[in-house]
């Protein structure tokens, strides 16, 4: 994984978004490294971001999500979600899930979501998760 992706981790996770936003990662298969397939800076609609996920292709998604406390107070955690399909080569599961680990330690994130399918990608299971 480059330091350019760490780098636009961490202007991503500073970003003054007023809403959801989103980094979606891929690995590059031949060049095995991590590569940003998309940025959605604000307004990032968790809906949408399931709808786009490939059927049998794993994808990273680094979640900034705003959550309204109880007294009012807005926050943004940072979620990190692996999308790991069942029906994907073994191969390829095994190169997504050696590199989740150093991902997560690059990035230090500390909430880690996985979901094995795009429905499974809800406000409500975010919000479960993170609360």
């Amino acid at each position: 994984m480059s330091d350019e992706i760490v780098a636009a981790f961490e202007k991503f996770k500073v970003s003054k978004a007023k809403n959801h936003s989103a980094m979606i990662l891929k690995i590059n298969v031949k060049a095995l490294t991590v590569e940003i397939e998309d940025t959605i800076a604000d307004n990032a609609d968790v809906a949408d971001i399931a709808a786009s996920l490939p059927e049998s292709v794993p994808r990273y998604i680094i979640l900034s999500y705003k959550v309204q406390r109880d007294d009012g107070r807005l926050n943004y955690p940072i979620a990190f979600v692996y999308y790991i399909p069942p029906q994907i080569k073994p191969d390829l599961a095994m190169l997504y899930s050696s590199t989740k680990h150093e991902l997560g330690v690059r990035i230090n994130v500390t909430k880690t979501l996985e979901v094995q399918s795009p429905d499974q990608l809800t406000d409500e299971f975010i919000l479960s998760k993170l609360k």
